[in-house]
């Protein structure tokens, strides 16, 4: 999120299938952050603007229990993972 806002920008939260099919074209291969984290309240996931959201998991998702607070998706996949939030992944920046 520092990066973004050193760009003047904010971290874009992703949450739908839909969402992730309208970015992919634009993105890597690999893992993005969804801006989206479960930290501090298990099962409850917050978007870094402080909303809570209701994400579209890919099956058998969430299952990180409280090692994994980050949503994120794989670049040639539909539907949202969570992971550890240690890893550097992608992250998607966004102007208004």
């Amino acid at each position: 999120m520092e990066t973004c806002e050193s760009e003047k920008a904010k971290l874009l939260v992703i949450t739908t299938k839909d969402q992730i099919a309208d970015i992919k074209p634009y993105l890597p291969y690999g893992m993005t952050y969804a801006g989206i984290w479960d930290r501090g309240n298990e099962g409850t996931w917050i978007g870094w603007d402080g909303k809570e959201v209701l994400p579209t998991w890919k099956p058998g998702e969430p299952n990180g229990n409280t090692y994994q607070n980050c949503g994120c998706f794989v670049s040639n996949e539909i539907g949202l993972q969570d992971e550890t939030c240690l890893y550097n992944h992608y992250f998607v920046c966004y102007k208004t």
